[in-house]
This record gives C-alpha cells, sequence and structure tokens, in this order.
C-alpha cells in the first residue's frame, strides 16, 4: 500500500512539473517566425502570481479528490470492521475538510492579490 502512495504522488509530482514547464509557441501569420517561452513571458507580476496560485490548489484540490476516491474505495473493502471504517471515515472527513480549505484559501488570496495590485 505504501508503495502505491508514494507512486501516485511521485505521479502527481511529475504530471505538475510538467504542466508547469510548457512552452507556448507564438507563430506569425506566414508560419516563418517562432517565438517560444515560458509561460510568464512578458506577464505583469499579479498574473505571474494568479497562474501559480491555479497550479498550486490544481494540485491540491487533485490530492484531496485523490485522497476522498482512495478512502471511499478503502470503505467499500473494510468489510465493515469497525475500526478500519472509523479510519478510513476520518480520512474522508478530513479531505472534504481540505477541499474545503483550499476553497477558502484560494479565494482569500486571489483576493488580497487583487487588493494589492489594483491601481
Amino acid at each position: 500500500m505504501k508503495k502505491a502512495i508514494k507512486n501516485t504522488f511521485y505521479t502527481t509530482v511529475w504530471l505538475t512539473l510538467l504542466t508547469l514547464n510548457k512552452v507556448n509557441a507564438d507563430m506569425t501569420m506566414d508560419g516563418t517566425t517562432v517565438n517560444t517561452g515560458l509561460v510568464w513571458s512578458g506577464k505583469t507580476l499579479d498574473v505571474i502570481l494568479q497562474d501559480w496560485l491555479v497550479y498550486l490548489t490544481g494540485l491540491l484540490y487533485f490530492i484531496a479528490i485523490a485522497m476522498m476516491i482512495w478512502g471511499g474505495f478503502n470503505i467499500l473493502t473494510a468489510w465493515w470492521e469497525e475500526d478500519k471504517v472509523k479510519k478510513w471515515k476520518t480520512i474522508l472527513m478530513q479531505a472534504t475538510a481540505w477541499l474545503i480549505v483550499i476553497f477558502l484559501a484560494n479565494s482569500l488570496i486571489s483576493w488580497i492579490i487583487t487588493i494589492l495590485f489594483t491601481k
């Protein structure tokens, strides 16, 4: 079981890094000039922070949903053994709480960034 958790974590990190390292390719109308650069090239600081916030919260949402699915599956396979059901029920409740916390933190940080960078 620990190996499956470790592999899931490594896959999540790898996919996140792959997403963060994507490159924009801007082509002219005739297709002769290609200008490649990182995702945040030419953007202001507030847009960069908002982009990072989107990537980070997306990763956290993914982890919380994966925990919920994992906990639900393990409750179904616990064969109604009281201690196992209680353990996985706790994990489900924690994952649900983390979804709420992530949503509120995302909203709060977006609001603070908007206030700080509004002219």
